[in-house]
């Protein structure tokens, strides 16, 4: 049977994975790396591609000097969530193929992982012009790996334009340079009339960004360390193909009836009175809500939260599922969120977050 235990090992062996290939891509063993090895069950390519590009950035790169531009960015005023988003677009254009030439074996990882993110965010992009821009520019890279040459239109052409320059430098000032731009243009081109130009914000001190408050951007629980613990946060989601904070900001409740769950606290309640879920419980529901109305398969479960459903019985999952539906369920001969079923497990959409 799989215990708690066994999927801490699970976890840390991943981790390590995960890291290795980094260190190994870049060439810099004292690289300070927090790979996400809960997003890797779900997303495998797209983990690996942003741990692989988190190396070759600092290996090309400066890569504190990159991500305290865009801290000093936000604290003018840009928007993060957008900011993030560009950032992403110009690591991207700036490493990727300078390092598929060194190392071929990494298009594949890049063609999956831009896949994944066409899959499972294709909705949440679309909301905006940031993540419309990113939706054009991975179906222009995809049409370049079929050997076409893509095409666009207006304003994206000018913005993909912009963008390449990314590609064709080695200087880290450059890419803040092609970023800033990028973000004028596309999120907000009054941003230097009310905020100030480059110059400006690259002018803020250090000083200036300890005292300010980081409530705004970090969890509660993260919030006192304040510039530090945010700088570290830019840092990895920069060279991120897809980030959490940047892509969507994630509400932090998730509200269905009696079911309550606070996505900063990892609290998860019913009735306002808090139930305690074990990591693999909590992770599971999570798996349900991040797919409330679609048929998951228990395979599909397995593969998701192990990482393959190869050696894992159903059966495990199944008393994991039970233990859930006692703690959530106020009547588990009548289930309101996970109907019991030996092929599948739903959980309703007319739930709200």
């Amino acid at each position: 049977m799989v215990t708690e235990e066994t999927l801490k090992t699970h976890e840390m062996e991943l981790e390590s994975r995960i890291r290795n290939l980094v260190w190994t891509v870049s060439g810099d063993y004292t690289l300070k790396l927090n790979p996400d090895v809960e997003r890797y069950a779900k997303e495998p390519d797209t983990v690996l591609y942003d741990t692989i590009r988190q190396g070759a950035f600092s290996c090309y790169f400066d890569r504190e000097a990159y991500s305290l531009y865009l801290v000093k960015k936000v604290y003018s005023g840009a928007a993060e969530g957008e900011l993030m988003m560009l950032a992403q677009l110009v690591t991207e254009e700036a490493v990727s193929k300078r390092l598929e030439s060194e190392r071929p074996g990494v298009k594949g990882f890049r063609r999956r992982a831009a896949e994944e993110i066409l899959d499972h965010s294709f909705e949440t992009l679309s909301r905006n012009e940031t993540g419309r821009l990113k939706l054009e520019y991975l179906r222009g890279r995809r049409e370049e790996d079929e050997g076409k040459s893509p095409s666009y239109s207006g304003k994206t052409r000018e913005w993909m334009e912009l963008l390449k320059h990314a590609s064709e430098t080695a200087d880290t000032m450059e890419l803040i340079r092609v970023t800033d731009e990028l973000y004028n243009k596309v999120v907000d081109p009054a941003f230097v009339k009310k905020h100030g130009d480059l110059a400006s914000v690259l002018a803020v001190t250090i000083e200036e960004l300890t005292e300010y408050s980081w409530r705004d951007f970090l969890s509660e629980e993260l919030y006192e360390d304040g510039l530090e613990t945010y700088l570290e946060r830019v840092s990895l989601d920069m060279t991120n193909f897809t980030s959490k904070e940047a892509e969507e900001k994630k509400e932090k409740i998730f509200q269905c009836d009696y079911l309550k769950v606070d996505w900063e606290k990892h609290q998860v309640s019913i009735d306002g009175k808090e139930v305690h879920l074990t990591p693999m419980e909590y992770k599971i529901l999570k798996l349900l809500i991040d797919n409330r109305g679609k048929v998951l398969t228990h395979n599909y479960i397995l593969s998701q939260i192990w990482g393959s459903a190869q050696g894992v019985e159903a059966a495990n999952l199944r008393v994991f599922m039970a233990a859930l539906r006692r703690k959530i369920e106020k009547d588990p001969g009548n289930c309101r969120f996970i109907p019991v079923s030996y092929t599948h497990l739903t959980l309703p959409t007319n739930s709200r977050v």
